[in-house]
């Protein structure tokens, strides 16, 4: 489905310059003759300054009038689009249960990495019990009276704080878990934010702003796993601070505060997906999270289906519990897991894309470079 929408030509449109700035005219000679020939120059320069002006005014109100439908064009492509990524959606859409499943970690590390779930949960319901006030997670897992039909949140640039609190809490108390749990080696990876949340990422083609984009680094301490840190492209460290960048999104995290806009969250995190497999050519399938109020689901986007585990509610246990469970499977599973071919590597020292070529008389795969 990557190339379900093309990438539209980005050509500026062409105006005429006749409200540029014309060569100024000649001033008026005067006049050797006295009296009329001098009225008569000066009538007739009025009537050159006043066909000019109105000549600005007609070229101004033309080029206003194609810049206001170019925006009109722009706006009924934008819809257009939409409307076929809810179309694809509702034909692609699966239903999948056991979704996380996916995040497999190897049997070896099964009993340790379910220890650290249990304890990580624990960890979580206490510092809810303790936070009286509901001030670190914005409501997010706030219980409601079940005659209540109010909403969470008002807005959803609201939610994007609560979110990332959520989870970077999560991700954080997998690390401090699994250096006590026998048998549990070093995370293999640190899930991570872009700080800033709805903001348009490096390497897009469109003007879609994702609400909250994750990714993922290595532990500072950890020399394991570096297949990690050369399996997924860097991205663009200069633009990095500022924005997202598609080179380096793990996930995205579709956000509404309205449980009726759930097919609308699909949609969008669909066509986000679009401009991941275009940035990262490693990409085999890409993971989305969608949040409609205070309810979550999980969402796998292979190249010809969309993947959706049942609803689930963060205001409860189990909802919460699923959710550690994403977080803590996806820090300790094969980065294959992720969605990434380790095969398809991008070199920072030479900004290229290598591949590793298999061949059975070969001993060792060969890598070639990708030179384009």
């Amino acid at each position: 489905h990557a190339a379900a929408f093309d990438k539209d030509s980005k050509q500026q449109p062409a105006f005429s310059d006749a409200a540029g700035s014309p060569n100024r005219p000649p001033k008026a000679r005067k006049a050797k003759a006295s009296g009329s020939t001098s009225m008569i120059s000066s009538a007739a320069s009025t009537r050159e300054r006043e066909r000019r002006r109105q000549t600005n005014v007609v070229s101004s109100t033309g080029a206003t009038s194609a810049a206001i439908n170019l925006a009109s064009s722009l706006a009924d492509l934008r819809k257009e689009r939409e409307e076929q990524a809810r179309l694809a959606v509702e034909s692609m859409l699966v239903a999948a249960p056991d979704l996380v499943n996916v995040l497999a970690v190897d049997d070896d590390m099964a009993g340790p990495v379910l220890t650290v779930k249990q304890q990580v949960l624990e960890a979580l319901e206490r510092h809810i019990s303790s936070d009286t006030s509901n001030d670190d997670f914005g409501g997010l897992v706030m219980a409601r009276s079940h005659t209540s039909s109010a909403r969470h949140f008002a807005k959803e640039h609201d939610m994007y704080g609560p979110i990332q609190k959520l989870i970077t809490f999560i991700a954080d108390q997998v690390v401090v878990e699994a250096s006590s749990v026998n048998g549990c080696k070093s995370v293999r990876r640190l899930l991570r934010f872009n700080e800033k949340a709805d903001r348009k990422p490096v390497g897009s083609d469109d003007d879609k702003r994702p609400d909250v984009t994750l990714t993922f680094s290595l532990p500072p301490d950890s020399t394991l796993h570096n297949s990690d840190a050369k399996t997924i492209y860097s991205g663009d460290d200069d633009k990095k601070d500022a924005h997202p960048d598609y080179g380096d999104m793990l996930c995205v995290i579709e956000v509404k505060p309205d449980k009726s806009k759930q097919k609308d969250a699909f949609a969008q995190a669909y066509m986000y997906t679009r401009n991941i497999y275009a940035c990262q050519h490693n990409r085999q399938f890409v993971w989305a999270l969608t949040v409609c109020d205070s309810t979550w689901r999980i969402c796998l986007f292979t190249h010809d289906n969309m993947f959706v585990s049942d609803e689930l509610d963060l205001t409860r246990r189990d909802g919460r519990s699923a959710l550690v469970d994403f977080v803590v499977r996806a820090s300790f599973c094969d980065i294959y897991h992720l969605g990434y071919d380790p095969t398809i590597r991008y070199n920072p020292d030479i900004r290229k894309w290598q591949i590793d070529v298999f061949d059975d008389d070969m001993a060792e795969p060969k890598t070639l470079v990708i030179d384009s």
